[in-house]
């Protein structure tokens, strides 16, 4: 998951509704060491040149904020998607990216609550 979301936005390219629930896993392939894993509804995914934190606040932000409560995602699976993610896109202040995502997923927790 952590590549597939890397991979849009070292492109610039943000999927803007980009929520656990926008992840296909092919039930056939789960006895795989890898499941497939597909990223689905990309109709409002586009590229933003200008402003690239921004959206990627928010994709990450919405992702964040999808995990909460899911049983079988913990607090070692969300550092290890950071880490993987931030090592494949260089971050620049990682420490302050992540507490902007933080930020935005505890505004849309709050939204919806």
């Amino acid at each position: 998951m952590a590549r597939i979301v890397a991979t849009l936005h070292a492109a610039n390219v943000f999927h803007k509704d980009l929520y656990l629930c926008h992840f296909f896993v092919d039930m056939d392939r789960t006895a795989d060491p890898l499941p497939s894993l597909t990223l689905i509804d990309l109709h409002r995914t586009q590229e933003h040149r200008l402003w690239p934190d921004r959206w990627r606040w928010k994709d990450l932000g919405q992702l964040l904020f999808s995990t909460r409560g899911v049983p079988g995602i913990n607090d070692r699976d969300i550092l290890r998607f950071w880490a993987l993610y931030r090592r494949r896109l260089a971050l620049r202040r990682p420490g302050w990216q992540a507490r902007m995502i933080q930020m935005k997923a505890d505004r849309y927790f709050s939204h919806n609550n």
